[in-house]
């Protein structure tokens, strides 16, 4: 594996943004990242303090153009240039499409905090914003490379939503929770029959989508609701 800066014009490659909505600094200052392929590994470590958030890096195939990775991306903290604590945690299958620069978000949430149950996911999936999803990542399903760094956490994730028992918050206790802005829970259905997997409760009991069944790589039941296509 070859780390490239974002700037880089390589044909085959996978642009990959990494955000949080933990602060830099007092709850998270380091980005471990391990990139795998069938026989190839490679490891980095970002200063966060230095570089911040949200940040990009590159990835081209050490072999065929097409082959799988893994990519698994750890956020840190209280390491001092060493292995810190694991704080969040994201762990993405994808793999390459010949001839195209592709681009890879990786939201790094506080409703999915790092340990041996990340989210309380199953092993086979990833906890994306707080909801469980397949790890895999279907290539032709990532959009093009961009120069704009995007926010992956503006106006998806409420800053006082509730978090998943052992989330922690800027204080090191869980956020104060909004009996009017709860974490809607998958499966979730908008009072317009809009499917809803991810997104905030409003006062009224609406679950507000912002994200749709293909953005989580599933399919729309005819009862309205995400489900994983078996």
């Amino acid at each position: 594996m070859l780390w490239l800066s974002a700037g880089c014009t390589t044909p085959t490659q996978l642009i990959v943004v990494v955000d949080s909505d933990y602060e830099v600094g007092p709850e998270i200052d380091a980005l471990h990242v391990s990139v795998s392929s069938a026989d190839q590994q490679a490891e980095h470590r970002f200063d966060l303090v230095e570089t911040g958030l949200p940040l990009s890096f590159g990835v081209v195939p050490s072999g065929a153009p097409e082959e799988e990775i893994t990519l698994n991306v750890i956020a840190e903290f209280g390491g001092g240039g060493e292995p810190g604590e694991a704080v969040a945690y994201q762990r993405v299958v994808t793999s390459f499409v010949p001839g195209r620069r592709l681009q890879l978000e990786v939201p790094l949430s506080r409703h999915c905090p790092a340990g041996d149950d990340v989210g309380g996911c199953p092993s086979s999936e990833r906890c994306l914003y707080g909801a469980c999803v397949p790890e895999g990542v279907d290539p032709s399903t990532l959009p093009d490379a961009t120069d704009t760094l995007p926010d992956l956490f503006e106006g998806r994730v409420p800053p006082d939503a509730s978090v998943p028992d052992g989330g922690v918050g800027a204080d090191g206790g869980a956020p104060p929770g909004d009996a009017g802005q709860l974490f809607c829970s998958p499966g979730d259905t908008c009072t317009d029959g809009t499917p809803c997997m991810m997104g905030m409760c409003s006062p009224a009991g609406v679950c507000e989508d912002i994200m749709s069944c293909a953005d989580l790589g599933m399919t729309c039941s005819e009862s309205g609701r995400c489900e994983r296509s078996m």
